[in-house]
């Protein structure tokens, strides 16, 4: 595998909609399965919106930018849930795994959601998903709930100690 490019991380917003259409397209059907927690052969428009129809602050999607292209390595986003907290969620193309896409991004959004000021995020992962769940325990994420194949965690961003990373 060759090194990887000097990716930059930048926010997305409706002028991406191809670039995250090129994205979804490089997942494999797992790493769908994995993000969506259902297979999804192919991205309908409504999803496509909720990636790149952003307000900035309380809702927030960030890229992870390939500098030769411009293509999307992953992206990492998180949304209000309507009681006071945040869902964070993160993809990575196929051909950008286990590169440290994924950290990159968590690592921005986290300071992003921060900076925001949103005050607890929440995640939903599926039990089978181990790099996501070691992802969420590496920034400070804790089990809040398990069942029914799915694992939930939370952090309050007053505690978070990978905002100093």
């Amino acid at each position: 595998m060759s090194p990887a490019p000097r990716l930059f991380i930048r926010s997305v917003g409706p002028r991406d909609r191809e670039r995250m259409a090129d994205l979804l397209e490089r997942m494999g059907p797992e790493t769908r399965y994995q993000r969506f927690h259902t297979p999804t052969p192919q991205m309908d428009l409504a999803t496509l919106a909720r990636l790149v129809e952003t307000d900035g602050s309380s809702h927030v999607t960030l890229a992870a930018v390939d500098p030769r292209d411009g293509s999307f390595a992953g992206i990492a986003q998180y949304a209000p849930t309507g009681d006071g907290q945040s869902d964070v969620a993160f993809a990575v193309a196929d051909d950008w795994q286990r590169r440290g896409v994924g950290t990159m991004l968590a690592l921005a959004l986290l300071r992003s959601a921060a900076a925001n000021r949103r005050h607890r995020l929440v995640a939903m992962t599926l039990g089978e998903n181990r790099a996501a769940r070691a992802l969420l325990r590496r920034l400070g994420f804790a089990v809040t709930r398990r069942g029914g194949g799915v694992v939930d965690y939370g952090l309050d961003l007053g505690r978070a100690t990978a905002l100093a990373a």
